[in-house]
Protein backbone atom coordinates (compact mmCIF):
# COMPACT_ATOMS: atom_id res chain seq x y z
CA UNK A 1 0.00 0.00 0.00
CA UNK A 2 2.37 2.60 -1.19
CA UNK A 3 -0.28 5.51 -0.74
CA UNK A 4 -0.94 4.64 2.56
CA UNK A 5 2.22 4.91 4.39
CA UNK A 6 5.07 7.48 4.82
CA UNK A 7 8.68 7.07 6.08
CA UNK A 8 8.86 5.73 9.09
CA UNK A 9 5.30 4.05 8.59
CA UNK A 10 3.65 6.77 9.19
CA UNK A 11 0.11 7.02 7.69
CA UNK A 12 -0.85 9.62 5.28
CA UNK A 13 -4.32 9.81 4.97
CA UNK A 14 -6.35 11.77 6.99
CA UNK A 15 -7.68 15.34 6.28
CA UNK A 16 -5.62 18.60 5.90
CA UNK A 17 -6.12 22.12 6.07
CA UNK A 18 -4.18 25.22 5.20
CA UNK A 19 -4.78 28.67 3.88
CA UNK A 20 -2.60 30.90 0.95
CA UNK A 21 -3.07 33.99 3.64
CA UNK A 22 -3.90 36.10 0.17
CA UNK A 23 -3.42 40.52 0.42
CA UNK A 24 -6.64 41.95 0.42
CA UNK A 25 -7.43 44.30 -1.98
CA UNK A 26 -8.76 47.63 -1.22
CA UNK A 27 -12.48 47.33 -1.32
CA UNK A 28 -12.51 43.45 -1.26
CA UNK A 29 -14.44 41.31 1.33
CA UNK A 30 -11.93 40.00 3.61
CA UNK A 31 -13.69 36.76 4.23
CA UNK A 32 -14.47 36.24 0.67
CA UNK A 33 -10.60 36.56 -0.11
CA UNK A 34 -10.01 34.32 2.66
CA UNK A 35 -11.96 31.69 1.49
CA UNK A 36 -10.38 31.65 -1.63
CA UNK A 37 -7.05 31.33 0.11
CA UNK A 38 -8.37 27.95 1.83
CA UNK A 39 -6.60 24.24 0.74
CA UNK A 40 -8.13 21.27 2.31
CA UNK A 41 -7.25 17.96 1.43
CA UNK A 42 -8.41 14.35 1.53
CA UNK A 43 -6.37 11.89 1.26
CA UNK A 44 -7.76 8.44 1.68
CA UNK A 45 -6.54 4.90 2.43
CA UNK A 46 -8.00 3.75 -0.84
CA UNK A 47 -4.89 5.95 -2.76
CA UNK A 48 -7.80 8.68 -3.33
CA UNK A 49 -7.89 12.39 -2.50
CA UNK A 50 -10.36 15.26 -2.83
CA UNK A 51 -8.25 18.39 -3.34
CA UNK A 52 -10.38 21.81 -2.93
CA UNK A 53 -8.15 25.22 -3.81
CA UNK A 54 -10.40 28.30 -3.75
CA UNK A 55 -13.87 26.47 -3.41
CA UNK A 56 -12.85 24.47 -6.67
CA UNK A 57 -13.37 20.31 -5.73
CA UNK A 58 -10.34 18.41 -7.46
CA UNK A 59 -10.38 14.82 -7.48
CA UNK A 60 -8.06 11.72 -8.27
CA UNK A 61 -5.52 9.26 -7.12
CA UNK A 62 -1.93 9.65 -5.17
CA UNK A 63 0.96 7.75 -4.38
CA UNK A 64 3.59 8.28 -1.96
CA UNK A 65 7.59 7.29 -1.64
CA UNK A 66 8.36 8.03 1.99
CA UNK A 67 8.31 12.12 2.92
CA UNK A 68 6.44 12.47 -0.29
CA UNK A 69 3.77 12.12 -2.01
CA UNK A 70 2.03 12.80 -5.61
CA UNK A 71 -1.12 13.70 -6.31
CA UNK A 72 -2.52 13.24 -10.32
CA UNK A 73 -5.78 15.39 -10.67
CA UNK A 74 -8.38 13.33 -12.42
CA UNK A 75 -11.77 15.78 -12.30
CA UNK A 76 -12.03 19.31 -11.81
CA UNK A 77 -15.45 20.16 -10.70
CA UNK A 78 -16.80 16.92 -11.17
CA UNK A 79 -15.25 17.04 -14.53
CA UNK A 80 -12.95 14.89 -16.29
CA UNK A 81 -9.62 16.43 -16.97
CA UNK A 82 -9.19 14.70 -19.95
CA UNK A 83 -12.35 15.99 -21.56
CA UNK A 84 -11.50 19.75 -20.75
CA UNK A 85 -9.03 20.29 -23.44
CA UNK A 86 -6.34 22.31 -23.92
CA UNK A 87 -7.63 24.94 -21.20
CA UNK A 88 -6.99 21.80 -18.35
CA UNK A 89 -3.22 21.60 -20.07
CA UNK A 90 -1.47 22.74 -17.00
CA UNK A 91 -3.95 20.62 -14.56
CA UNK A 92 -2.18 17.58 -15.68
CA UNK A 93 0.96 18.14 -14.07
CA UNK A 94 1.00 16.64 -10.49
CA UNK A 95 0.56 17.59 -7.53
CA UNK A 96 3.11 17.20 -4.86
CA UNK A 97 3.58 17.02 -1.34
CA UNK A 98 6.11 17.27 1.45
CA UNK A 99 6.35 16.56 4.61
CA UNK A 100 8.53 18.96 6.69
CA UNK A 101 10.21 18.69 9.84
CA UNK A 102 7.18 20.37 12.24
CA UNK A 103 4.85 17.48 10.81
CA UNK A 104 3.01 19.87 8.61
CA UNK A 105 3.19 19.30 4.71
CA UNK A 106 4.02 21.89 1.89
CA UNK A 107 1.96 21.46 -1.13
CA UNK A 108 2.96 22.37 -4.56
CA UNK A 109 -0.01 22.58 -7.32
CA UNK A 110 1.96 24.55 -10.20
CA UNK A 111 -1.34 25.39 -11.53
CA UNK A 112 -2.76 27.01 -8.66
CA UNK A 113 -3.55 30.82 -9.99
CA UNK A 114 -2.73 32.28 -6.44
CA UNK A 115 0.74 30.76 -6.07
CA UNK A 116 1.86 27.60 -6.03
CA UNK A 117 3.06 26.53 -2.02
CA UNK A 118 1.11 26.66 0.70
CA UNK A 119 1.67 24.78 4.29
CA UNK A 120 -1.21 22.13 5.10
CA UNK A 121 -1.48 20.86 8.60
CA UNK A 122 -3.21 17.35 9.31
CA UNK A 123 -7.10 18.40 11.17
CA UNK A 124 -8.26 14.79 11.33
CA UNK A 125 -5.87 12.35 12.22
CA UNK A 126 -6.02 8.99 10.91
CA UNK A 127 -6.58 6.62 13.90
CA UNK A 128 -3.70 5.16 15.82
CA UNK A 129 -1.47 7.92 13.73
CA UNK A 130 0.56 9.80 15.61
Amino acid sequence: MAFALGCGGRSWTGQYEGNRDLAVPQGANPALIRTMGMVRLDLRPDGTFTLIEGGNPMTGDYTTSGDEATLRVKTFMDRPIAAMGSAAEAMKRPVTLRRQADGSIELRNPSAFEGARVTIRRIVPTPGDK
